[in-house]
């Protein structure tokens, strides 16, 4: 195999996980809505009580969700800059070595929780206070 042929090889895979990436956000963020709303269900009809324990574990599920959502897009955005290399590689602007998908997933920017937040979950903390609010006016 050529080195044109193996950098587009390693092209072809980093735009695969790339789009893998993409889809988990979506898939995350459907999880979570999915179990915020049986909660939310299960306190409206009275199938659960409101202890301390569901607040604690909805927090912890968002904060679960949030910190996976934010590696995968570290690694889509590490991903992203490897692929801008191996395209100037196959059209000839730099020279260098391929594959190094491994390399450029290991370099990424290490994750902080205050980069993590973004509107959707954001949105999702203030749903948990609505609803702790709303049960403990109404019992």
């Amino acid at each position: 195999m050529s080195n044109q042929d193996s950098l587009k090889e390693e092209y072809k895979i980093i735009q695969e996980k790339i789009d893998k990436i993409g889809d988990f956000k979506f898939k995350i963020r459907g999880w979570y809505i999915s179990i915020q709303s049986a909660v939310i269900v299960a306190l409206a009809t009275g199938k659960i009580e409101m202890p301390i324990l569901i607040i604690l574990l909805m927090i912890s599920i968002i904060l679960l969700f949030q910190l996976l959502e934010k590696e995968q897009e570290e690694i889509s955005r590490a991903l992203g800059e490897r692929a801008k290399i191996v395209e100037k590689m196959i059209i000839g602007i730099v020279s260098g070595d391929s594959p190094k998908i491994a390399i450029a997933i290991r370099n990424r920017k290490r994750i902080h929780f205050r980069e993590s937040l973004n509107s959707f979950y954001i949105f999702q903390y203030l749903i948990i206070l609505l609803v702790v609010g709303f049960y403990y006016c109404h019992n």
